[in-house]
């Protein structure tokens, strides 16, 4: 992405995109969405789980054929770091933060009201 133009106004423009980047939105810049949360935590477990599930076969197969010429790896260490790794989204999703909405909120309504 291009980075926005600072008009003299203070206002900063929509970031406009690369034609050569390989991620194109084809939405505008701007707009509302809502779904529920567990459609977002649906999606973020199967992002959690293809990824893991593609560090994991990168992994394997360095275990099986040892790493490449001039890098030194420590497999034990790295196979005990993954495995680490694949438990963290479970215990983040096991976590409940002590938020106080109602802060929350009026925090919100106040940079809602705030003139730019």
């Amino acid at each position: 992405m291009k980075e926005p133009a600072e008009p003299l106004s203070g206002k900063r423009e929509a970031p406009q995109p690369d034609p050569n980047d390989d991620i194109i939105f084809t939405g505008p810049a701007r707009g509302r969405t809502a779904f529920c949360t567990q459609q977002l935590t649906d999606a973020v477990r199967d992002l959690d789980h293809q990824l893991m599930a593609a560090m994991d076969k990168r992994v394997s197969e360095l275990e099986g054929r040892g790493s490449p010429p001039g890098v030194e790896l420590d497999l034990v260490a790295l196979r005990n770091e993954h495995r680490e790794r694949m438990t963290w989204l479970t215990h983040a999703l096991d976590r409940t933060p002590a938020t106080d909405w109602a802060a929350t909120r009026a925090g919100a309504a106040r940079l809602r009201n705030r003139p730019t």
